[in-house]
């Protein structure tokens, strides 16, 4: 049965649990692991008690609904949260035969009370850097200009040396003296001719003189005379 104000019972006979709140602040834990007390089948039987050598009350697996964890355990189950405590109790035993004194042995205490809450898995995963290298968005500018050549590069002379325009002028050819063909002389024997409207010719070199055929004459030249004013003539012009 129940004890008053020991409420409210609970055990893996109850959907939810022990994930659903319902235990007792101060339970009678079973070693059969029947839970009959709380489900009032019975007062209780030798089954019950924790006195034999190899029972063990060990620690659960934290589960919410009962399904593979021992029942009962030594996880805590403080304002509802249910703690993994570690603890364990064995190696129950009289302490001597006929003694009505009992002895067990605690591991798994730490050095410490249980924890009042379980650890709180984080809720929100590690969040990556949001600074990350930025890729840079405009490439490097080309120039867009080839370089310039020089624009004063030297210039050709565009006049060639000139030609002279006014090239030497040859000297005029100076005439030869021309040879009188010696049947162009008049012969001393041949007829004077005459002029009729020739101009007076000068009495030396006339050559329209009458010439007599021997001995002087008035005031005329004779055959040599003549031919001799005929050269000096011919040399003068």
């Amino acid at each position: 049965s129940s004890i008053r104000g020991n409420t409210p019972k609970g055990g893996p006979f109850l959907d939810g649990w022990p994930g659903n709140g319902r235990h007792y602040p101060v339970a009678l834990l079973q070693a059969d692991g029947l839970y009959e007390l709380e489900q009032n089948i019975n007062g209780g039987h030798s089954d019950d008690l924790w006195n034999s050598a190899d029972q063990k009350l060990g620690p659960g697996n934290g589960e919410k609904i009962a399904s593979s964890a021992p029942y009962p355990n030594t996880d805590s189950y403080n304002l509802g949260n249910i703690v993994v405590t570690g603890i364990t109790i064995e190696k129950f035993q009289y302490k001597a035969e006929g003694s009505s004194t009992m002895t067990f042995e605690i591991s798994g205490l730490g050095g410490g009370p249980a924890p009042t809450s379980p650890p709180v898995a984080p809720t929100t995963a590690p969040v990556a850097p949001t600074n990350a290298p930025v890729a840079p968005t405009k490439p490097p500018v080309v120039p867009t200009k080839p370089p310039v050549a020089p624009t004063n590069a030297p210039v050709a002379p565009i006049s060639a040396p000139l030609a002279p325009t006014n090239p030497p002028v040859a000297p005029p050819p100076t005439e030869a003296p021309v040879p009188v063909p010696e049947d162009d002389v008049p012969d001393a024997t041949s007829s004077p001719t005459t002029t009729p409207d020739a101009a007076p010719q000068d009495p030396i070199a006339s050559t329209d003189a009458p010439v007599g055929t021997g001995g002087e004459t008035d005031g005329s030249i004779g055959g040599e005379g003549c031919q001799e004013a005929l050269e000096a003539a011919l040399d003068g012009s």
